[in-house]
């Protein structure tokens, strides 16, 4: 298992072979990208990456500012440490609810995704058809 981290980048538990088909793990509220690295282990054959998302684990230095800005971070990384530029997502409560705002904003970047415990039902009258995002994806100001 390997990991980076920089000043202004999310620290990433990471293992496996670059190249090869990727899977990023996001981690529920309270927790880190280490809760998966039994998980990654497991998975000869893929390259794993856990972020430890914004005030949390080794990212505790970068504030926590919306679930847009954490968003836009995952896309960083799947676009600028996977060469294929697309990766299966599994997420866990808040790490599902970034997952659920990657199929809506990037689909084109993930594979196929596992999302669990993460609130993010359809609402109604939120704009878009009859049945809307949840409230999480409402405003790019949405926080936790």
């Amino acid at each position: 298992m390997t990991t980076s981290a920089a000043l202004t980048e999310l620290y990433v538990h990471e293992c496996g072979t670059p190249g090869s088909p990727a899977i990023v793990f996001l981690h529920a509220d309270g927790a880190s990208g280490g809760m998966w690295d039994q998980h990654m282990g497991r998975f000869a054959g893929y390259h794993c990456l856990a972020p430890d998302l914004p005030g949390h684990g080794r990212s505790s230095h970068l504030p926590w500012s919306s679930l847009e800005d954490t968003t836009q971070q995952v896309v960083g990384l799947i676009e600028g440490r996977i060469p294929a530029r697309r990766a299966h997502v599994v997420g866990l409560s808040l790490g599902g609810v970034v997952a659920h705002t990657l199929l809506a904003q990037r689909p084109e970047l993930l594979d196929r995704v596992v999302i669990d415990g993460a609130g993010v039902l359809p609402s109604r009258g939120l704009g878009f058809g009859s049945w809307g995002w949840p409230w999480s994806l409402r405003s790019s100001t949405a926080s936790w």
